[in-house]
């Protein structure tokens, strides 16, 4: 019986091991996705600042999107802003926090930048640059391990990267 007790408590035990790594598994795999990720950014930043001699670059994030109401008010306050269309609008978003078109890196800087290293696990970086193509959509950088290339995206996509210049 005594014996019986001990295995079965072992068995919870191992249980119990076996579900909480289960369940913070995801949390390491995160973390650790998020440490590359930044590693990726602080070296798109490095390898920005070699490019962009005559501005200081900041750190890449995620803009706060605006409303098609503050963007307009962006635009008679002289952000640069050539067309407002959404309510969920993160490339003007970009735009508000760098305080002006003017202060992000333009298509050509951004198509200078090299590939990742290819012996890192790299995520894919989507990068806005400061020109819109449309009422919709503006040219990003579509920054990955295999290749780098210049496309336009909806502007109202939220996991897009912005980065400062000035």
């Amino acid at each position: 019986m005594k014996k019986t007790l001990t295995l079965v408590s072992i068995i919870l035990g191992l249980l119990v091991i076996i579900l909480v790594l289960i369940k913070t598994t995801p949390y390491f795999v995160k973390k650790y996705n998020n440490y590359i990720l930044q590693k990726e950014l602080n070296s798109l930043t490095e390898n920005l600042s070699k490019i962009i001699t005559d501005k200081k670059v900041g750190k890449p994030f995620i803009p706060t999107p605006v409303t098609k109401k503050e963007c307009e008010t962006l635009q008679k306050q002289g952000y640069k802003i050539d067309y407002c269309f959404y309510d969920n609008d993160y490339f003007a978003g970009a735009v508000k926090a760098c305080r002006g078109k003017q202060n992000m890196p333009t298509i050509e800087q951004l198509q200078k930048l090299p590939n990742f290293n290819k012996t890192q696990k790299a995520n894919k970086v989507k990068l806005w640059s400061n020109q819109e193509i449309s009422s919709t959509n503006a040219y990003n950088l579509n920054y990955s391990e295999q290749n780098s290339f210049i496309e336009y995206s909806t502007k109202y996509l939220e996991d897009y990267w912005a980065v400062c210049t000035e």
